[in-house]
């Protein structure tokens, strides 16, 4: 549904205060503003640091190429699942592209993990074959008390099946640069390590590697995406 077809209906009163605040918006000149980056359209205070979103649709195509490598590597190998271990503003996106795209012919089936119930895991264990599953780790800091105890586990489980060696290639990880997490991965031989924006938000990271990694790996129209995006 585009845009132009939603119709919004408010009373008198909301409507009046609406249409003044919104008067105001465009007095302030706030939306050039915040493409401009400028931090006083909201406290004036470290906002600037956090506005990466706004050009993501554009910085992150350089990327698109190695991302498209890595999910065609899971198709040759037959890869089933996809385990993502994330929480919050990690695993938001992906639970979104799970839900609206659902599994594409061809690509693994998305499972988002955002849970540390037992329940949860044991229930998840049932449904995949580990032989043929990627696990995709998703933490900005690396220092998620919950993400980082989800990743030992399945880990750990790993180990037992395929030895320390091999292990590693069924984990992926998405993080900023320099976090702890990052050389956890480097040490264990993951697969692929990816990099986060640290200029952008969890709950904004939609559009970055966070959203897009296990978006290409199932097959969605992310160049689409970026394109209506940046539009």
């Amino acid at each position: 549904m585009a845009a132009s077809d939603l119709a919004w209906t408010l009373n008198a009163d909301l409507e009046s205060k609406f249409r003044a605040r919104l008067a105001e918006l465009r007095q302030q000149d706030v939306l050039r503003r915040i493409w401009a980056a400028d931090p006083f359209v909201w406290t004036g205070g470290d906002e600037d640091r956090w506005l990466g979103w706004l050009n993501l649709p554009v910085e992150e195509r350089p990327q698109l190429d190695r991302i498209a490598h890595f999910a065609d590597g899971l198709g040759r190998e037959e890869m089933s699942d996809i385990v993502l271990l994330g929480m919050g503003g990690s695993s938001l996106a992906p639970q979104v592209i799970q839900t609206i795209l659902g599994k594409h012919e061809g690509r693994p089936a998305l499972h988002v993990l955002d849970s540390t119930d037992p329940a949860q895991i044991l229930g998840l264990e049932r449904r995949i074959d580990y032989r043929r599953s990627i696990f995709l780790v998703a933490s900005k800091s690396g220092s998620a008390l919950e993400v980082n105890i989800l990743k030992q586990y399945f880990h750990s489980q790993a180990v037992k099946r395929f030895g320390e060696a091999e292990a590693g290639r069924h984990f992926v990880l998405t993080t900023d640069p320099g976090s702890k997490l990052r050389r956890v991965a480097e040490e264990e031989h993951f697969r692929e390590v990816f990099d986060g924006v640290p200029s952008v938000g969890g709950r904004y990271s939609a559009l970055s590697n966070f959203g897009i990694v296990p978006a290409v790996a199932i097959g969605a129209d992310v160049p689409l995406l970026l394109n209506r995006a940046e539009a």
